[in-house]
């Protein structure tokens, strides 16, 4: 009976200091504002894009002004990304179709 007890209190003991060894997260109330001017010239309320690995705003900005992605750098980027616009495709087969 002991030895289950001493089991016991090792396991309690083991899921305290997991509990405890956890990152806390910040409340989402407490989480900083994007910030960002809008249209209206008041600065924007939404929350920052929060990354959840490090437990910290990502950069700062809402997802709906810069915080999901950043543009493409490089000219083969930016030509790559042209290219997968669904509107850019259309005008080409428009332009294969009068060169017919």
């Amino acid at each position: 009976m002991e030895a289950i007890d001493a089991w016991v209190d090792q396991y309690i003991e083991q899921k305290k200091a997991a509990r405890y060894s956890k990152p806390t997260v910040i409340p989402k109330w407490l989480r900083p504002r994007c910030g960002a001017k809008t249209r209206s010239g008041l600065p924007c309320k939404a929350l920052a894009v929060w990354g959840r690995v490090n437990n910290k705003p990502r950069n700062g900005h809402c997802r709906m002004h810069g915080g999901l992605s950043t543009e493409p750098k490089t000219e083969e980027r930016k030509r790559i990304s042209l290219r997968n616009l669904v509107q850019y495709q259309k005008n080409i087969r428009r332009k294969l179709i009068k060169e017919k």
